[in-house]
Parts: C-alpha cells; structure tokens; sequence
C-alpha cells in the first residue's frame, strides 16, 4: 500500500510508517475515532492486514490519514458481529485470524525471496491454502502457484506426494490446535 501512495503522489512511505508507528504509541485513534478490532494486535506491529484491500475513491485534498481511516472503517463494517462470534467460538482473535488472513499474501514474498536471494529450487517449495470455514478434511488444499513443476511433467498445481501432504497437515493442525 504504502509503495502505491508513493507512486500514485499520495503519500510517501515514510508517513505511512509514521502513521503505524502513530498507531503503535495511542491505540490508534483517528479524528478521535478508535477502532476497537486493533485492540488485541500487539503495539509492535503495523497496520497491515487491518487496511482493507478494496476499490477507493480517494480525492487530492485527502491526507494519509483520512485515507487510513476510511480503509479502518471498511475493515470495521466487514467485521460483523457475526463473524466476531464466530472467531470467539473458535478460541481465536481477530489479530490471529487477520495474521492467518495475510500469511497467503506473504507467503509469495516468502517464496520470491527464497528462489532469487536463497537460491532455493522452485520445485522444492511447497505450499497450502487454508479454509477454516470448512470441515477440516476439506479446509486444507495442498495447492499453491509455485508448484508448477514442468520440468517434471507435472502441470499442477496440487501437491501430489501422499507423505508431504501428511507432513503439512500434521504440522498445520499441531499449529492451529496451539
């Protein structure tokens, strides 16, 4: 986000990290407004996760921080009060079901920089998708886009080796039942 206010001449990244680090030190309130669903998110960490990602409309007169806030806001009204049991009735936290939320989108970071900085084979990187909505035989797809292994005639995406597949569910459901 924070590279898209730059390029866009919204905003640098610099007051967008001022504003996290804003966000960090008085429990993040805006135009006095305070957004209770960040109450459980550690001081330590940014907004990320929390700025809905959606279509805005945003004018030349706004500053970082009405954008900030309406992207909060958004946020606040997909959070529903049914969704908040939901994630209770799980034993979760919003923080820890927005961090489940995110970990998709950082796990292609995660997998760029192991192929071009590590020098990791993209064949050797493996991946899921969860969907905790689902029963849990079915919430787990072994299913990720840097499994595409042409060079071993494999077009799919899926995970097909049965012991790897055993591996990551016994790993996910040891770290989801924590």
């Amino acid at each position: 986000i924070g590279l898209y206010f730059e390029e866009n001449g919204i905003a640098t990244s610099e007051e967008l990290f001022e504003l996290d680090k804003k966000e960090k030190e008085d429990s993040y309130t805006l135009e006095g407004k305070k957004f209770d669903f960040l109450e459980d998110k550690p001081k330590n960490l940014g907004l990320e996760g929390y700025l809905f990602p959606d279509t805005y409309e945003i004018f030349y007169e706004e500053g970082i921080e009405d954008i900030v806030r309406r992207m909060l806001d958004n946020f606040g009204r997909k959070l529903t009060l049914e969704l908040e049991e939901e994630i209770t009735s799980q034993g979760k936290s919003i923080f820890e079901i927005v961090i489940m939320a995110i970990g998709g989108e950082l796990h292609a970071d995660e997998e760029v920089v192991l192929i071009e900085q590590e020098g990791s084979k993209r064949e050797y990187i493996w991946g899921i998708n969860l969907y905790p909505e689902k029963s849990i035989e079915e919430w787990i797809e072994f299913d990720s886009v840097i499994n595409l292994k042409p060079s071993f005639d494999n077009r799919s995406r899926e995970v097909d080796n049965p012991e790897i597949k055993k591996k990551i569910k016994n790993i996910v459901e040891k770290l989801v039942s924590e």
